[in-house]
């Protein structure tokens, strides 16, 4: 068991999260912060994010839930009251 936590993670509020089994990239749906946050598998403790998706061309509004799709190389995001696939070539 790995525990992220700490000012560096950007974390707030996360809601869920998904792991990619072909890369190790971890995936937190960050309701407050409006973003997915990327990190390491492996990451533990206060470390910063590799990735951080967010803006407004994302369409996130409040993220409640996120999955990967390693066929279509897709991650797919609810937010709150739409699902919005995005692309994790």
């Amino acid at each position: 068991m790995r525990v992220i936590q700490g000012p560096k993670t950007q974390l707030n509020w996360p809601a869920a999260m998904a792991l990619d089994p072909d890369t190790g990239d971890l995936y937190v749906a960050n309701d407050v912060g409006q973003s997915i946050l990327v990190f390491r598998g492996t990451d533990q403790g206060d470390v910063a994010p590799r990735r951080v998706i967010k803006g407004p061309k994302t369409s996130l509004s409040y993220p409640l839930s996120v999955v990967v799709d390693t066929k279509n190389r897709e991650l797919w995001v609810a937010n709150l009251g739409t699902l919005q696939p995005l692309s994790i070539r």
